[in-house]
């Protein structure tokens, strides 16, 4: 069976496929026939539980993200209060009645799919991905919230950049975090610490053990190794 939830608060995790996305108001989850699915309570949420016998409608709801992010006015919510009782018993309305809001909460979580950010976008266009990435280097940049930020969900997203670039969002994150770090240090007099912030990482000593892993030797030193091959 097909489940859609609406959390109504903070609390609890859900994991679906091997990713974990804390669950939280503003997103609707959509499980699926042949996941590997459980959740971490406790969490309070308003559901429905469908099957689906049509073709086409399966293949579209089989194809709305895991986690889908909520936009205002999408009337996503609206649609779950007509569909559940304030005691979350089926609805005191008919099947057929039921089957139609049905419908169109699957059209307006579609919807939101289809559009993505930026409103009739492709939900997923790598250059938009990496224009993302650089414009908030300094921020958080999980899977988790990039995947989030796209409207995919955590395994889809990392499937489809690492497809495309051959590379994990973790590593081209922090490649390109180390390439701004190393451009601060050569072109600023800015301390380690204030570098190691601006590019998005944790604390100075994280910093410092990363870019030796990557360069082979601390940021202060790689400084002055240029600098001295350019006196030469």
């Amino acid at each position: 069976m097909f489940e859609l939830e609406l959390p109504l608060q903070d609390g609890g995790i859900s994991f679906i496929n091997g990713s974990a996305v804390p669950i939280t108001p503003g997103k609707v989850i959509c499980a699926k026939p042949g996941q590997t699915r459980f959740s971490k309570f406790p969490y309070v949420c308003r559901f429905v539980h469908f099957t689906v016998a049509d073709p086409v409608l399966r293949g579209t709801v089989s194809s709305l993200p895991d986690f889908t992010p909520l936009r205002e006015g999408s009337g996503v919510e609206e649609l779950f209060c007509r569909l559940c009782s304030s005691e979350g018993a089926y609805p005191p309305f008919g099947e057929l009645e039921a089957s139609g809001i049905l419908l169109e909460l699957i059209a307006a979580l579609g919807k939101i799919k289809t559009a993505g950010p930026g409103g009739g976008k492709s939900f997923f266009d790598m250059d938009r991905v990496l224009d993302f990435i650089r414009d908030h280097i300094c921020e958080d940049l999980s899977l988790e919230r990039v995947s989030e930020t796209f409207y995919l969900s955590p395994v889809h997203f990392h499937n489809l950049f690492k497809k495309a670039l051959g590379v994990t969002l973790r590593e081209y994150v922090e490649k390109q975090r180390l390439n701004r770090a190393a451009e601060l240090l050569l072109t600023t007099d800015l301390p380690l610490a204030r570098i190691a912030l601006s590019c998005g990482f944790s604390s100075q000593s994280y910093f410092s053990f990363v870019f030796r892993r990557a360069f082979g030797t601390t940021p202060m030193r790689y400084v002055r190794q240029l600098c001295t091959g350019y006196e030469k």
